[in-house]
């Protein structure tokens, strides 16, 4: 979502201004609890890294309480979700502690982003470590992504069941961003870092989860989010 984020972020008017926040422990936004807020003097933006601590109500740190905040005055939340979590009883139980503290805490519509397909070459197209070993045993070694089979389409995924469950047990409005992206295997980014002349992150010369920004998927799911709200308006 932190590529989806980045098209809504260039969507505002510029002059903008660009504040981290919470502690940046990884260089990237809104990795691993970190976050960022871009904003105009009419509107903002910010990408806030969902942490089980958000809801504790013994929490503290400055980042869970800057989250809180920022949560608690949006107008819309967008709730995205699935890559990192491997157990789906665990991550359901985080979502949904997450959205009923939303609707107890926030005035604004709350919508579920349905889990978007990867194409990494894995036979249900998500990333697997041991596939995407480099013949050296690095790890994250993908040279080009891969189109889901006819028959992957329709296949239970149990990140998409998660979201689409959370979105009908609440009554949440849902973006459909699976048949969206299901086909667009071929508009995934190539990282900005060269290495030996060879655009690469932890050994991938493409990034078959994150789409490219401005690019034909992230525009239909801009589209989509539009149709959506026009409609729960």
């Amino acid at each position: 979502m932190s590529d989806f984020f980045t098209l809504a972020a260039c969507m505002l008017p510029p002059p903008v201004t660009v504040t981290p926040r919470g502690l940046m422990r990884h260089p990237h936004f809104g990795m691993h609890g970190a976050g960022v807020r871009v904003a105009t003097q009419r509107a903002s933006v910010d990408f806030i890294w969902l942490r089980r601590s958000l809801v504790h109500k013994q929490a503290t740190e400055t980042s869970v309480l800057d989250a809180r905040s920022a949560l608690r005055n949006a107008s819309l939340v967008i709730l995205s979700y699935g890559a990192h979590e491997s157990n789906a009883t665990r991550l359901e139980a985080t979502l949904r502690r997450t959205v009923e503290w939303l609707q107890g805490n926030t005035g604004g519509q709350t919508v579920v982003a349905e889990y978007a397909p990867a194409h990494f070459r894995s036979p249900n197209g998500e990333y697997n470590v041991t596939l995407h070993r480099s013949p050296h045993g690095t790890e994250g070694f993908i040279t080009s992504c891969s189109p889901h089979s006819e028959t992957l389409d329709a296949a239970p995924n149990w990140r998409l069941e998660v979201s689409r469950r959370l979105a009908a047990s609440f009554e949440l409005p849902l973006l459909p961003l699976w048949d969206l992206s299901i086909r667009n295997y071929d508009d995934h980014i190539t990282p900005a870092r060269r290495v030996n002349d060879v655009n690469v992150i932890a050994g991938m010369k493409v990034d078959c989860r994150h789409f490219c920004n401005p690019g034909r998927t992230l525009y239909a799911w801009l589209d989509g989010l539009l149709t959506l709200l026009e409609g729960v308006a």
